[in-house]
């Protein structure tokens, strides 16, 4: 046998072994996992934006968020604590890790402010937020909320340059029953808020500037 012949079988194996190596490191990079940036914007991100900066005031910017607020909120709706359709489903395809990740990257992001127009309701606003309302025992907003403009705390969201409509309408859903989670002092409040107070409330904090 010649020497060219001998070397065909060991060139044929290695050229196979080549193809083997190619093949797997095509699988494992098509079994990597998502960046934390990508699954964002992949499972919050079409409500959320990608960065948390929502454009559709139905839907919280994320934002700047305390990131224990935001783990605190997909643990509820998880359990069912707190309920609403789309986040029901998300909460459950996220494993803990992920979602303790993505609340971070979040946390990270800068907010922006979302200020109203109309100064007269920001005025009655700005007046709710800071002293309430002594003749219906509303009490101030600040004297929970305190941090608002800060970083917030796992029970307490910042506030700060949040969509106006979104808080808005967690003020009346705390009233009607309809949110349940951490809803103790805030049933007490919106019980006494009436829906002119809600919406200025709601507009006061929209202007203020979130932290950078």
């Amino acid at each position: 046998m010649s020497t060219a012949s001998a070397l065909r079988p060991a060139r044929a194996r290695t050229a196979l072994a080549g193809l083997a190596l190619a093949a797997f490191s095509t699988l494992t990079a098509a079994q990597t996992p998502p960046s934390i940036v990508e699954l964002a914007a992949q499972r919050c991100g079409i409500c959320h934006g990608q960065r948390g900066e929502s454009t559709n005031e139905q839907f919280p910017q994320l934002a700047g968020q305390n990131a224990r607020y935001i783990v605190k909120q997909l643990e509820d709706f998880r359990a069912g604590r707190r309920s609403n359709v789309a986040m029901d489903v998300v909460s459950k395809e996220l494993d803990a890790a992920q979602i303790e990740a993505i609340a971070k990257y979040y946390e990270q992001q800068t907010p922006q402010p979302h200020p109203s127009t109309d100064a007269l309701l920001v005025g009655v606003g700005r007046y709710v937020w800071e002293r309430g309302n002594p003749f219906s025992r509303v009490p101030a907003c600040a004297s929970c909320h305190k941090d608002a403009v800060g970083r917030g705390n796992a029970h307490l969201p910042r506030l700060a340059g949040q969509h106006p409509l979104y808080v808005e309408n967690q003020l009346k859903r705390f009233h009607v029953r309809e949110r349940k989670n951490d809803a103790g002092p805030m049933t007490f409040v919106t019980d006494r808020l009436t829906e002119l107070e809600m919406r200025a409330v709601a507009a006061y904090i929209g202007g203020m500037n979130p932290p950078r």
